[in-house]
This record gives C-alpha cells, sequence and structure tokens, in this order.
C-alpha cells in the first residue's frame, strides 16, 4: 500500500521523525529565575497553578516553575509583582526581576554597520 508514490511505513516514519518533536517542544516549557543579586530574596507565586514561596539564595536558580504562566512576587512588596510566561528566563538584578534574552542584546557591530572581510591576495 502508498500514499502518493510512498511507501505508507515511510510516511510514517516521516511523521514520527519531523511532525512529533514539534508537538514535543511545546511540552515541559517552564520559567527559570536566577538571583543574581549579592542578598537573598523570597519569590513567591501568587497567582497560577504552581504556587508556593521559595528563598532564592544568592546565585540559586529556580526551574521549571510556572508552567503555564504565573504572577510572582518579589520580597512579598506590592510594587514588585510581575507576570511570566511558561518560557521566560529572568533573573533578579539589584531587587528587580530582568529578562536574560542574548536575542535582545545590541549588535557589537551598531546598527548598519557590516562586517569587513580579509581580502584575498
Amino acid at each position: 500500500m502508498s500514499w502518493n508514490g510512498a511507501p505508507v511505513g515511510l510516511v510514517g516514519m516521516f511523521a514520527v521523525v519531523v511532525i512529533a518533536p514539534l508537538f514535543l517542544a511545546t511540552e515541559g516549557l517552564a520559567a527559570t529565575l536566577t538571583n543574581r543579586d549579592a542578598k537573598e530574596h523570597t519569590l513567591t507565586v501568587i497567582s497560577g497553578k504552581d504556587g508556593e514561596t521559595r528563598l532564592l539564595k544568592r546565585n540559586e536558580s529556580w526551574r521549571d516553575f510556572c508552567t503555564d504562566g504565573c504572577i510572582v512576587r518579589l520580597d512579598d512588596r506590592e510594587n514588585t509583582t510581575y507576570e511570566l510566561e511558561g518560557s521566560d528566563v529572568v533573573s533578579i538584578e539589584d531587587g528587580v526581576i530582568y529578562y536574560d534574552r542574548d536575542d535582545m542584546a545590541p549588535s557589537p557591530l551598531g546598527p548598519g554597520t557590516a562586517p569587513s572581510w580579509p581580502s584575498e591576495k
């Protein structure tokens, strides 16, 4: 038996190898928060199914929390409330939560600057 000229077993293998990872990539997304501050901070999940409180020591990370998005509060202060998505990677620095995203970093060349390549001799 074949489908569009390809054996059914080959089509099934294509689906498993190419399509299945796309579905698996969307599962298991969870936020990660790292305390890069000089002091420890208390982080409280105040909304979301993963509600809990953690004390994060200096350079400690809380991984795989906030799987479906959540609202967190830093040090139980109302003015330090943040909304996180399950895929966010964030850090505490100077008592504030920041995104850790390399793709947001400016280009080292600056805007509109083309790299120079060595000329062939």
